[in-house]
Parts: C-alpha cells; structure tokens; sequence
C-alpha cells in the first residue's frame, strides 16, 4: 500500500448516489505524483477543520 499521509489534496468530489468520495492528491518526490483515493459504501462526510487551499470545493 502506498504512504499518503503526507500528499497534498487538489481537489475531491462527492457522489451522493453512489455512496463515493473520490479525493485527487499529489504525493511522492516534491508532491508531483497524482495519486486519486475513493472511499466506497460512504453513509455521510464532514470535514471539520481543512486548511484553507488544501481542498478546492
């Protein structure tokens, strides 16, 4: 499994019908690997404190 703790978030979308949010990052050297991350079968989403440019909503 790939580290992505340390990525960068560029942008995510959230797909209410089919339970889906799909978060487009970059990772590896100097942040320039696109790397996409989904969470499936998702019931709900909130996020509390993101840091201001970090998500483009």
């Amino acid at each position: 499994m790939q580290n992505i703790h340390d990525n960068e978030i560029v942008s995510y979308t959230v797909d209410l019908q089919k339970s889906k949010i799909t978060f487009q990052t970059l990772g590896g050297k100097d942040n320039s690997v696109p790397v996409m991350i989904e969470f499936i079968d998702v019931l709900a989403h909130m996020f509390e404190t993101q840091l201001q440019g970090s998500i483009n909503e």
